[in-house]
């Protein structure tokens, strides 16, 4: 066990090539991240935004005209 262990030693001309090795494991990987994480986000600011809720289809339909100042405080105590 005691040669397994002194063989396993790192000499301090191997850290350059320890350096390198895990630079390029990690860059790629970091990258493909970054990659993944942008088309993410294109993917959701190509969607509409949720406005369902009713006091956003409250004041768009007040601002369309469709109900009455009247109306809209109506319905807006309604569901408040």
């Amino acid at each position: 066990m005691e040669n397994l262990v002194s063989e396993m030693t790192i000499d301090s001309n191997d850290i350059p090539t320890i350096i390198a090795i895990i630079a390029a494991i990690g860059v790629p990987i970091a990258w493909g991240a970054r990659l993944e994480m942008q088309v993410k986000h294109l993917k959701q600011s190509d969607k509409p935004k949720n406005n369902d809720d009713p006091l956003t289809i409250l004041r768009t339909r007040l601002a369309k005209g469709e109900i009455t100042p009247d109306e809209f405080d109506k319905l807006r105590k309604k569901i408040s």
